[in-house]
């Protein structure tokens, strides 16, 4: 039976002191409550649970710091012993009741359990991408979850993902698609007959022949360029190479990995998991502030990135702490500098400030007036938006031909 409104909000109430470690004033409820049962699967659905667990356990190097950029971590002992019962740290950093502590595990155990499918469809993909012997690769930027896992995290398996995001250059999108399908990829049927499908969509999404339940979205732009002007070609030009995958595969210098979380922010209309947020966290404390800026800025994403910084400020809450997202630290001097460093009227921040204060831990569906309001918002410049809508209506009516034909 799924809670009422009340329990709902008490269990989301419990959820945002868990992940930033402050207990209430009567501090936790009493193990066994209904609200950790509702508070725990809303860790699971925002991809935090193996964090939490990390935390719970005075796990140190839970974050960033514990090797080099781009370095390929193994599983720390912690998360291997979690899959053979390991007991809850008795003074960890995130006092929890023993039946939480053992259900985050068994979650962060899952995810553990799954990295060598996650790998295993990231090396056939790039694989495929390096085409047959003698021809040339296709250089290939790792995005989202597929690079932050690699970069940011102490382990893997504490960063879950869904989908695997790569970027190509528009360039030689068509060749990439054309070397995937030799290799048995196929396109999502959920696309079919849709805009995503139509020429010119900035991305693919396709199906695994070795693993159906790996779905890759193959990108040859972050989102719609009539939207921002973070182009494909500059981050690939930026990037640096991923360690252990071939020559060919790229990964995102931190300001490029920072700006391309906020787009995706900006794609779902800040309906992502908390999880990103976290990825926020990491990357900010990596990056250089200026240029992240003046990237923006000339991407045309400065409204993209104020919300993001505002949603990653509200989730972190107020007082400061030290460790104030999942165990991670969230620097609150550079997150009020770069939001202050961010040329915007105050009646568009303030309008900003309204989205993230409306961020539902849910991830309803909006409504399609709700959609249509926030993706006007996020875009920076007016002819932007009156690019963005011609090119929706024309893409609209090509998918539909295609039906209908």
């Amino acid at each position: 039976m799924k809670p009422g409104p009340d329990g709902l909000r008490r269990a989301e109430a419990v959820f945002l002191q868990l992940v930033r470690g402050q207990p209430g004033p009567k501090g936790w409820p009493v193990e066994g409550a209904a609200e950790w049962e509702g508070a725990l699967a809303l860790a699971r659905a925002h991809g935090v649970a193996p964090l939490l667990h990390a935390w719970a356990m005075g796990e140190a190097g839970s974050g960033s710091g514990s090797a080099r950029p781009g370095e390929r971590r193994a599983p720390i002992a912690g998360a291997t012993a979690s899959l053979r019962g390991l007991r809850p740290a008795d003074g960890g950093a995130l006092p929890l009741p023993e039946r939480c502590v053992r259900q985050l595990q068994r979650a962060r155990g899952a995810e553990l359990l799954t990295e060598p499918r996650r790998e295993a469809a990231l090396g056939r993909a790039v694989a495929a991408l390096a085409g047959p012997p003698g021809a040339q690769p296709i250089p290939t930027l790792l995005l989202k979850g597929a690079a932050s896992a690699r970069t940011l995290y102490a382990a893997p398996e504490l960063r879950p993902r869904g989908d695997l995001d790569l970027l190509v250059s528009p360039a030689r999108f068509a060749e990439a698609l054309a070397r995937f399908e030799n290799a048995g990829y196929r396109h999502h049927p959920k696309v079919l007959g849709t805009p995503e499908a139509t020429a010119g969509w900035h991305e693919r999404t396709l199906l695994d022949p070795a693993d159906p339940s790996c779905v890759l979205d193959l990108h040859q732009e972050l989102l719609q360029t009539e939207r921002q002007g973070l182009r494909a070609d500059g981050l690939l030009a930026r990037s640096r190479p991923a360690p252990g995958l071939g020559g060919h595969a790229r990964l995102p210098t931190s300001e490029d990995a920072l700006l391309s979380c906020v787009v995706s922010l900006g794609a779902h209309e800040l309906r992502s998991p908390l999880v990103v947020a976290c990825d926020l966290a990491l990357l900010l404390d990596r990056c250089e502030p200026e240029v992240v800026a003046q990237r923006a800025a000339e991407a045309r994403v400065e409204r993209m990135l104020w919300l993001a910084l505002a949603w990653l400020g509200r989730l972190s809450g107020e007082d400061g702490a030290e460790h104030a997202l999942c165990g991670l630290p969230v620097d609150r001097q550079r997150l009020a500098a770069l939001s202050e460093s961010v040329g915007l009227a105050s009646p568009i921040r303030a309008a900003l400030r309204s989205v993230a204060a409306r961020y539902a831990l849910q991830r309803q569906a909006l409504s399609r007036a709700e959609q249509l309001l926030r993706k006007g918002l996020l875009i920076d410049r007016p002819w932007d938006a009156v690019r963005f809508a011609s090119a929706t209506l024309q893409r609209g009516l090509r998918a539909r031909f295609k039906l209908v034909r």
